[in-house]
Order: C-alpha cells, then structure tokens, then sequence
C-alpha cells in the first residue's frame, strides 16, 4: 500500500464577511477512507466541491442548494458528500486510489 498525497486548499474569503475554510492537506494509506470538510460563515444555501488533477482543469464533484440535499456533479464515482446543516459539506472518499490525488476546492455562493 502506497503512501500519496491528496492536497486540499486550505481557505478562502468571499466578500468582506463571508469566510470559507476546508481540510488542509492529507497523506492518506491507499484503500483508506478519507472525509473533507468544507465550512462556511454565511448562510450561502449553495455549497461545491470540485477536484483538479495535475494537468487537468477543474471537474464537479457534489453541490448542495440546501441540508441534505446533495447532488453528484461531472465526476463522482468513489466519492460521497453529505451537508447535514446549512455551514458544513462533506465530501468522503470512499476508497482511496492513486488517481484521488489532486487539489480539492470548496465553494460557496
């Protein structure tokens, strides 16, 4: 079992109030799980996750217009996400292989 990195970036600012953070970087154990965790300030009803593989561009992975109420975006297989209140979205990482290596975003709106 190989040792690999999933690099997540770890904040950003929208707007003068609004503050959203995310899961730093992991060293994660192939065949591990892995949960993400994206948090926000401003009671946006709009949270994504996306991923960006080296040399690829940005792919949808989940969205949320609400709690509980997920959908799968572009990409999705060995991914789950689940937003059980209006700050915080999860994203999991059901079973980790070598290509969920990548940088992965939060946002909100």
């Amino acid at each position: 079992m190989g040792m690999w990195t999933a690099w997540c970036v770890a904040t950003f600012f929208f707007g003068a109030r609004a503050k959203i953070t995310q899961t730093s970087s992991l060293v994660l154990k192939e065949d591990g799980e892995a949960t993400l965790k994206c948090s926000q300030n401003d009671n946006h009803n709009y949270m994504s996750w996306y991923l960006q593989q080296p040399g690829k561009g940005l792919q949808l992975l989940y969205y949320s217009i609400g709690e509980n109420q997920e959908a799968v975006g572009d990409t999705h297989t060995g991914y789950k996400a689940k937003r059980l209140n209006l700050s915080d979205f999860y994203l999991d990482i059901v079973s980790v292989k070598m290509n969920h290596s990548a940088v992965y975003f939060c946002a909100s709106s």
